[in-house]
């Protein structure tokens, strides 16, 4: 099976999170021990209100999701294993930067999954695409914001309508007033 899209996280949820943790996946099931992004579900706990798990899936699903409307998605509402094989069979697939060694990218060849150069991927936070850019490889890396609800990076506000995000000042704007400090008025 090919890997047509790779999706790089920074590290694994919090296993100690209450309602959910990290979802670990069998070794000849899954490439990567732990799919990142998609958490596994310990109680009825509501995954929308995970803010990364969120955004991911907005932005997978193309637009952002009311609660009610993600819910309805009982793949979206449960996460786990059955949404990651979903996925898996559109060759989209998650891992964290931890996971994921030069060799896979350059030999073509993970387990049973291949990695081509036209494999797509796609970093999340800056740590995730710091390590890839060290490595020289065929694939094109997509460099994104992290999905986490610390970031408020102007992107995720098309795929996320649950968080109140801070409108910031261009950076025009604060030159022109670090100018003025710079001149003394």
């Amino acid at each position: 099976m090919e890997i047509k899209y790779l999706l790089v996280g920074k590290s694994p949820y919090d296993s100690g999170k209450k309602g959910y943790g990290p979802l670990i996946m069998e070794e000849d099931e899954y490439p990567f021990k732990i799919a990142a992004f998609i958490p596994e579900r310990k109680n009825e706990s509501c995954l929308y209100k995970i803010t990364t798990y969120r955004r991911i899936i907005n932005l997978l699903h193309g637009e952002a999701l009311e609660c009610e409307t993600f819910n309805s998605y009982s793949l979206y509402k449960d996460g786990g294993k059955d949404l990651v094989y979903h996925f898996m069979s559109k060759g989209v697939f998650f891992c964290n930067k931890d996971d994921l060694k030069k060799e896979h990218l350059t030999k073509g060849k993970l387990k049973k999954w291949s990695i081509t150069k036209n494999t797509k991927i796609i970093t999340f936070g800056s740590c995730a695409a710091k390590k890839l850019n060290e490595w020289e490889i065929d694939q094109i890396i997509y460099k994104m914001p992290h999905p986490s609800q610390k970031v408020n990076h102007p992107y995720w506000h098309k795929y996320d309508k649950d968080t109140n995000f801070v409108k910031h000042s261009s950076l025009e704007d604060v030159e022109k007033v670090t100018e003025s400090i710079n001149k003394g008025s």
